[in-house]
Order: structure tokens, then sequence, then C-alpha cells
């Protein structure tokens, strides 16, 4: 990113799950970390200044379906809102499932549109992320062959 302001009004999103196969602490702990980089970058370059950049752009933050498609540009050949429960993929809607926004073999992809400029927007991110993994990883997990838990994510 080259500038907080820029960053304002872009899509705002975390990939979990970094490699196939990953342990269940380090798929949160990467996007914690993801969102704790940004939210340093945004502090780092000071709050004050990115709203005096931002206001001489014109350009408003997308609306969260746009973000989806935005970023659903950058990953061709995922599927869209696939939705999985207990492990398993299951039909669109299913009761109590999981839907990341994308979805490949081994990797998820969760599009996120918050204001990142204000301390409540960063609060908001982290504990929608924060919550959307531990749903995530009891919805993408499932037992291999020998009997070892893994991660879809």
């Amino acid at each position: 990113m080259e500038s907080v302001a820029s960053f304002s009004w872009q899509p705002a999103y975390a990939g979990v799950g970094p490699a196939p196969r990953v342990w269940m602490g380090e798929a949160k702990d990467a996007t914690l970390n993801r969102i704790k980089n940004v939210e340093g970058e945004a502090v780092e370059k000071g709050i004050s200044e990115a709203e005096k950049l931002a206001k001489g752009t014109k350009k408003t933050r997308p609306s969260w379906r746009q973000s989806e498609i935005d970023v659903g540009k950058e990953y061709p050949g995922y599927r869209e809102q696939v939705s999985f429960k207990d492990g398993n993929e299951v039909s669109h809607g299913t009761k109590n499932s999981s839907r990341p926004d994308f979805y490949i073999n081994g990797h998820s992809v969760e599009v996120k549109n918050y204001k990142v400029t204000t301390f409540s927007g960063r609060s908001n991110l982290i504990r929608s992320v924060s919550k959307q993994i531990n749903k995530r990883i009891s919805d993408l997990i499932y037992l291999n062959k020998l009997g070892k838990l893994l991660l879809l994510m």
C-alpha cells in the first residue's frame, strides 16, 4: 500500500490458510498478524494525514459487495460462497454452515470492507475476523486417512 488514504477506501482482505493443511492456531495467528500490520501502518503514517489525503481524492469506499467483486478478480479459479459444515462441503445456505467469500482446495479468502482509520473500525474488523476464524476452524477441518486433523482453509 502506498498510503493510508488509498487503503481507507480499498477493500481490506485476509486470506486464511496461507498454505494447505496449516494448523488451526497458525491460521488464526497469521490473520491477526496481517490485521495488526495494517493497523500499525495506519498509525505510523498518522490518521490525520490520511484523512487529509483521502479528502483530496474524492473517492468513496466501495460497497461490501463491490469489494468482494474486486478481490474476486485477484483469485481466478476460486469458487465463491462455498458452504462448509463439520469438515464437509454442504449445499449453499445450510443452517449453521460457513461460507468463505472465496475457496479453492486448501485455501479460503475472506473479504472485509471496514473503515480502519478509526479505533472502532479496527476493533470491529478484528472482532469480525476472529469470530469467523473460529467458525471456519470448526467447519473447514477434517480427519485424513491417518486420523490427523487438517484444515481445508
